[in-house]
């Protein structure tokens, strides 16, 4: 299961929501950048800093906390196992991430490419990504819920070129 959010407080309102029902950690990432209220300082090179302030209370114990950048969104902040994915495979925030390389890792976690470009536009316009996988099939519909509760965002066709 996998939402867009407008920005990155809702989007970790979500997975603050996930954790307080009982979803672990392990199966829950998120991508997004910061907001108005937050460090505007923290860069790249920063992501010690980050780590309490750019994900907040919602993500802020997720594994794998990295930064990465994508042309024409800057620099977003991903945690759980698609950060871990990630900077596991070199794209993370010692070599920064090209939107290409967000793509296969999106698309190698199963989303179709189509979705995963689009999740990426979506990324590129401000919103912040939320997945949840690895879900017991009598928790799927709770996921869900929650995931639905906190209003995504309609996925639109993405841009050429992309």
């Amino acid at each position: 299961m996998r939402r867009l959010y407008p920005d990155p407080v809702t989007a970790r309102a979500a997975v603050a929501d996930l954790r307080a029902s009982g979803f672990a950690d392990a199966d829950i990432s998120y991508i997004g950048g910061r907001d108005a209220d937050e460090d505007t300082e923290a860069s790249s090179s920063a992501a010690g800093a980050v780590v309490g302030t750019a994900v907040g209370a919602g993500a802020g114990t997720l594994a794998g906390l990295g930064m990465i950048a994508i042309p024409g969104a800057g620099p977003l902040v991903a945690a759980g196992w698609l950060a871990t994915m990630l900077t596991g495979a070199g794209v993370g925030a010692a070599a920064g991430a090209a939107a290409g390389g967000l793509i296969d890792a999106l698309t190698g976690s199963g989303i179709p490419e189509d979705e995963a470009t689009r999740y990426v536009a979506g990324l590129r316009e401000g919103g912040s990504l939320v997945i949840v996988r690895g879900v017991a099939e009598s928790r799927i519909e709770a996921a869900t819920s929650i995931l639905e509760r906190h209003r995504p965002v309609a996925l639109r066709a993405a841009p050429s070129g992309l």
